[in-house]
């Protein structure tokens, strides 16, 4: 599987899923939350793997969203009639939740593995995972 913002290797039937954004602080974007869904989806069916492991490539797990993404929704929604505006936002909200929701999901057990800063979204999905392994002394 090639993803634009993960890493995901597959060791007999356990997959490593790392956030690989290290240049931006992992930070979230608009690529980064569907592909998020698509691989706890994936490792969800796939009937081979056992177990997923949650960490990140870089310094930091995450620093949350991404603020220009998060600008470019605020953008967005600025161009739709007041009317529609809140609606249209829960939309856009439900789809990024519906990222940390697969990890909740899920059937099988994911673990996370990272040390480093992590932001709310980060915290929020280490809290959606099974587990929580301890930051790495070394």
């Amino acid at each position: 599987m090639e993803y634009e913002t993960l890493v995901v290797t597959e060791y007999e039937n356990i997959v490593l899923i790392e956030l690989n954004r290290p240049n931006k602080a992992n930070a979230i974007n608009h690529v980064m939350w569907t592909e998020l869904k698509q691989v706890f989806e994936w490792l969800d069916a796939t009937h081979k793997m056992r177990v997923g492991v949650l960490s990140a490539k870089g310094k930091y797990f995450t620093s949350g969203i991404d603020l220009t993404f998060l600008n470019s929704i605020k953008v967005e929604i600025s161009q739709i009639s007041e009317g529609y505006k809140q609606e249209h936002l829960r939309g856009i909200i439900f789809e990024l939740q519906s990222a940390v929701s697969a990890i909740e999901k899920c059937r099988k057990p994911v673990l996370a593995a990272g040390d480093g800063g992590f932001g709310c979204v980060g915290l929020y999905t280490h809290t959606a995972t099974t587990s929580v392994a301890p930051p790495r002394t070394t």
